[in-house]
């Protein structure tokens, strides 16, 4: 119901904005471009004259969104830009400025842009004029980013390579001489996959590559994975769906619990614990105990934390990693310690999980996933409780006893990667 009244509210701006010429103007570098290999720049701008029977307006508000994927990035008077976590833009600029004949406005760009940024996107103004009414502009255009295939790829590098290494005599004698022709190709094409080696544009799009070539095999872990998206979903060689952490540390990470803002309930039993749980989209989730111990049954892993509490980022980092099968009730066991978070871990060392209904603590008359609202290789209770209660301080919260004591931290991933 919120979505139809916004469109039809877009509906009556539209009408406004007709009736007030042509102030407002909103444009992209070029409405066609090819995925990654151009950036994609939306700039919307609104200008006051002096000849302007509007000249007192001022103007309180500037947003640019997608018809299907909500709010861009807005501006208004006493705010920086902000943006939209969906729609995360790589450079964005913009000022509201009431003076006459100066122009407010407000610009994003995407560097590597991505076939999920086709669509409709619509400016919108709100402005006061010297009346205090307000007044509603709002301008559209279409862009249509254009999926990079292989075929693609390889022209954009060949051409790339010809014109810096060919001169134009060599082009001209290569048009007089077919053998000629066929021998200097050969030797491009030598240069061109040494070209595809070394230039950064290859990491930027292994990722469609992949999903574009059937040939290719699907990665057996997140090391596999090059993407330029910091987390990004895949689906590994044994069919499981996985978050990958890219970034961090070199990459590689495959993250089997995050939380940021408690929108996922980790008060869970067992069995969901054992299978996973949670939502990729929304971002929070636990892979499960079982697709974990499948994981690392086979290789040596190390573990990573990555913490936030109060604006501050911490980490700490595991030398070894192994969980046991459910018949060991997915025991833990890690190696030494090192980072910047504090080794609270160490009192959970070869503990078995614990949850509400299943209860495999060290406490002799209490249930520790009980008083602590979670889920957790507890002894007689916890130094850490990442899975507990969102939000909240003692007892239950989801605390990093050397960081937050009681409190809960802000951010949370827990992540493992095969060592060599």
């Amino acid at each position: 119901m919120k979505m139809k009244n916004f469109l039809l509210c877009l509906s009556l701006v539209s009408l406004v904005s007709a009736t007030l010429g042509s102030r407002l103007s909103f444009n992209a570098n070029v409405e066609k471009i090819n995925e990654v290999i151009q950036p994609l720049m939306l700039t919307c701008s609104f200008e006051v004259s002096r000849n302007d029977s509007w000249q007192n307006t001022k103007v309180q508000l500037m947003y640019i969104m997608h018809e299907t994927k909500g709010f861009v990035a807005t501006i208004t008077k006493d705010q920086n830009i902000t943006g939209n976590a969906d729609m995360t833009f790589s450079e964005g600029q913009g000022t509201l400025n009431n003076e006459i004949d100066n122009t407010s406005f407000l610009q994003v760009t995407w560097k590597n842009a991505s076939n999920e940024l086709s669509g409709k996107y619509i400016c919108v103004v709100h402005a006061t004029n010297a009346e205090g009414k307000v007044e509603f502009l709002s301008a559209s255009l279409k862009v249509q980013v254009q999926k990079l295939e292989i075929a693609d790829l390889a022209q954009y590098v060949v051409d790339l390579t010809a014109r810096v290494k060919e001169s134009d005599d060599k082009i001209q004698n290569y048009t007089r001489n077919v053998t000629s022709i066929k021998e200097e190709l050969n030797a491009l094409k030598e240069n061109h996959l040494a070209a595809l080696r070394s230039l950064d544009i290859i990491k930027k799009v292994n990722k469609n590559l992949q999903l574009s070539c059937e040939c290719l095999a699907k990665p057996t872990s997140c090391r596999d994975v090059i993407s330029t998206e910091d987390r990004v979903v895949v689906t590994l060689a044994s069919g499981l769906e996985v978050m990958c952490d890219t970034t961090t540390d070199g990459g590689g990470w495959t993250i089997f619990q995050r939380r940021f803002n408690g929108s996922i309930d980790f008060y869970r039993g067992w069995k969901e614990y054992r299978d996973g749980f949670g939502d990729y989209n929304i971002g929070e989730f636990y892979l499960g105990n079982e697709n974990i111990f499948n994981l690392t049954s086979s290789r040596k892993y190390e573990l990573r934390f990555d913490l936030e509490y109060e604006n501050k980022k911490y980490f700490a980092h595991y030398s070894d990693f192994q969980l046991l099968d459910e018949n060991n009730k997915y025991k833990l066991i890690i190696g030494s310690y090192s980072g910047t978070a504090g080794n609270s871990m160490k009192r959970h060392v070869n503990k078995f999980f614990t949850t509400f209904d299943k209860d495999n603590d060290e406490s002799p008359n209490e249930n520790c996933a009980i008083i602590r609202r979670g889920a957790w290789w507890y002894q007689n209770c916890a130094d850490v409780n990442l899975n507990g209660n969102w939000g909240r301080g003692e007892p239950d919260g989801a605390f990093w006893d050397n960081i937050t004591v009681w409190e809960s931290v802000s951010f949370s991933e827990i992540k493992i990667r095969e060592i060599d």
